[in-house]
């Protein structure tokens, strides 16, 4: 299992993510490892399921937070992605930094 963060997020005309940039997160002292991705949500969906970690980073004045964590979901038509687990103020997708 591996930590990752999702920094920024391009949100559809449904409201729905469609790519992430997602970065590799040393848990054991909260440093980002290599080099930001883009990736579809999709693609995040899958290393979700796979068993992967994957937190909203916010970021703030004089650095970053973490928010809640992502989960796989299930459109309609079968189509997957990405969502936050939990709705919180100031904290959800549309919140980051978006491209």
């Amino acid at each position: 299992m591996s930590l990752y963060g999702i920094t920024g997020v391009h949100i559809n005309k449904n409201g729905h993510i469609d790519r992430a940039r997602v970065q590799q997160i040393d848990g054991g002292n909260n440093s980002w490892i290599g080099q930001p991705g883009e990736y579809e949500a999709h693609e995040v969906a899958n290393m979700i399921v796979m068993g992967e970690v994957v937190y909203s980073i916010f970021i703030i004045p004089g650095g970053t937070v973490h928010g809640p964590k992502f989960r796989n979901v299930v459109y309609d038509l079968g189509t997957e992605g990405i969502e936050l687990e939990q709705d919180i103020e100031g904290r959800r997708a549309q919140d980051l930094v978006l491209f």
